[in-house]
């Protein structure tokens, strides 16, 4: 498992203890919730995506 694959699922179980969703739920809305992560880091200090 990558770096990125790692980081979805800590997110996703985080988002299944807060919300009480299923692991493929929480899944998808981790996955949403690292792209505005990194839309919020690129508006607000200019990181490049690489």
């Amino acid at each position: 498992m990558n770096n990125y694959q790692k980081y979805i699922v800590r997110l996703a179980k985080l988002e299944m203890k807060i919300n009480n969703i299923s692991f493929y739920k929480a899944k998808k809305k981790a996955i949403s919730v690292r792209k505005s992560i990194g839309d919020m880091l690129i508006n607000k200090y200019g990181f490049n995506r690489n």
